[in-house]
């Protein structure tokens, strides 16, 4: 019996300085988790690099540079179609090698499709008459290399629990949780480090988290994709920089390499 499937997506994404953005949260919840992706392979062949909209580059236009040797380039170039894509905000161009652009999209002209993308580098590599894939904020870069390089390293590894190192954490905005108003913040890291880092919201003046649980141990993982968790004892695929991926992720995208999450 395939596998059933309600989603509630939360879309949320960050400029911070550089080339670099926060994560997105996308919550999903299925009814039965088993590894079945038979109802996610019925629709089309794979999506590819080259299905995503495609900037091509007419000019490089240098900046300003600041002291920290990073300058301002201006990329003007047209797409081959622009449905779908948001201007007015940040965005990915996709470059070879597993790089990538974050800057700024706007569009000049809707009828030629023709656009200029500002970006922040210390150098761009790009060239003139080069095209580019484009890639919405809701989604990291790495997402996309992760699952087209098939020397990503991804280990198939069973989730165990282990001990957290926790740091404290000052509010710097009004947060509220439901009617709770949040005091602080624990950042919590898996004993013997990785990239992943989380963040649970602290109440009252004693600070407190509403599981105390979730100071204490790393009890489950987090798909990278479809942020379903992995829980203990549970497989999944982990990868070098220790970002963790489920099983009905990685067959549903990594083995076929297929893009089609981003849709």
């Amino acid at each position: 019996m395939a596998a059933t499937m309600s989603r509630i997506s939360l879309r949320f994404a960050a400029v911070k300085a550089g080339n670099r953005a926060q994560p997105i949260t996308h919550i999903v919840k299925f009814t039965d988790e088993r590894d079945d992706s038979s109802s996610m392979r019925k629709r089309r062949d794979p999506k590819r690099l080259e299905d995503l909209p495609q900037f091509t580059i007419k000019e490089i236009k240098p900046g300003e540079v600041n002291p920290d040797g990073y300058g301002h380039f201006t990329l003007t170039g047209i797409f081959d179609r622009i449905d779908g894509i948001d201007f007015g905000m940040w965005c990915w161009l996709l470059l070879p090698g597993n790089d990538c652009l974050c800057g700024d999209l706007q569009i000049v002209d809707k009828e030629s499709r023709q656009c200029t993308f500002q970006t922040l580098r210390q150098k761009v590599t790009a060239t003139v008459g080069q095209t580019l894939s484009h890639l919405s904020p809701y989604w990291q870069a790495f997402n996309i290399w992760m699952v087209l390089d098939p020397n990503w390293g991804w280990r198939r590894m069973r989730v165990t629990q282990t001990g957290v190192e926790v740091e404290s954490k000052p509010v710097t905005e009004e947060t509220w949780v439901g009617r709770r108003k949040v005091t602080g913040w624990a950042e919590v890291k898996r004993v013997g480090g990785g990239a992943i880092v989380r963040y649970v919201p602290l109440f009252g003046k004693a600070k407190r988290p509403l599981n105390r649980k979730s100071l204490s141990q790393w009890g489950h993982e987090t798909c990278t994709l479809c942020h379903s968790h992995v829980d203990e004892g549970k497989y999944g695929y982990l990868d070098p920089d220790g970002r963790w991926m489920c099983l009905r992720c990685y067959r549903c995208y990594v083995i076929p390499r297929d893009l089609s999450f981003t849709d």
